[in-house]
């Protein structure tokens, strides 16, 4: 209990009491309380000034990451030059026959399972596409899609396809299916956005895993060589960005609802 108390022998102090029996713990003199509040002030000005200087250099860190991409596909008609390829890609050569999906990067067996029922030939075995890109995105609880982008010359090209339940009580499926013309702006979008990844100097894998979530999966092939990223639910970023801009030049985007995108 804190009294204050007043007398010949302890003149304006402060008396530490402890009630009920009134014992005396000790006595503290009014200059010791004015250096203890100066202690406390110059202590909240030492924390509030650390402070300030710590956002400060988060501020100027954060002001050196690249900038959000706000070119307009009307700006994009020339190439987009790669300063990531090739990267950690892998040489290889293309044929008919080619067999094996991901070759040479080791990944789950039911990846290609999937490929195989969405129809999905392996993309060494594609060998009249110059430059192709594929996006499989597999979800836990929603329907397994593939995005292929493919160029032939001067001319890419877009095969969006998903595959569906019959309905919730059959568990039969279907492949819906449709393609367009991609545009060398579309093109070039793309590109720029797999610079900014670092697409080609990506690690293939990374050792995280959860049971729930979806897989995030990108294969690209160029002038004789390959690269495979496998993401699992990949937290906002750059190579994030990159497959959500598949997804929305598919038209898939407009009929997902934002809960599904994970």
């Amino acid at each position: 209990m804190l009294l204050l108390y007043s007398s010949k022998r302890f003149p304006s102090t402060l008396v530490l009491l402890c009630s009920p029996g009134g014992e005396l713990f000790g006595v503290v003199g009014v200059k010791d309380i004015q250096i203890l509040r100066r202690m406390l002030l110059s202590i909240g000005i030492g924390i509030l000034t650390f402070g300030l200087g710590v956002s400060a250099t988060v501020v100027y860190w954060l002001s050196r990451l690249p900038q959000e991409i706000k070119l307009e596909e009307s700006e994009l008609n020339g190439p987009i030059p790669s300063t990531c390829f090739p990267g950690r890609s892998v040489k290889v050569k293309k044929s008919v026959s080619h067999p094996e999906y991901f070759w040479p990067i080791a990944l789950p067996n039911w990846y290609s399972k999937r490929l195989r029922d969405l129809k999905e030939s392996p993309l060494l075995s594609l060998t009249d596409e110059d430059e192709t890109y594929r996006f499989l995105w597999l979800r836990s609880f929603h329907n397994p899609i593939a995005i292929h982008i493919s160029k032939t010359g001067s001319r890419p090209f877009m095969v969006v396809k998903e595959l569906r339940r019959m309905d919730r009580n059959d568990p039969r499926e279907f492949l819906e299916e449709h393609s367009r013309s991609f545009t060398i702006p579309e093109w070039n979008g793309f590109m720029l956005r797999l610079e900014v990844a670092r697409y080609w100097q990506l690690p293939a894998n990374e050792s995280l895993f959860a049971e729930d979530g979806a897989q995030w999966i990108l294969e690209g092939y160029r002038e004789g060589r390959y690269h495979v990223v496998d993401r699992q639910t990949p937290a906002a970023g750059a190579y994030r960005d990159a497959c959500l801009y598949l997804l929305q030049k598919s038209g898939l985007l407009t009929t997902i609802p934002s809960e599904q995108v994970y």
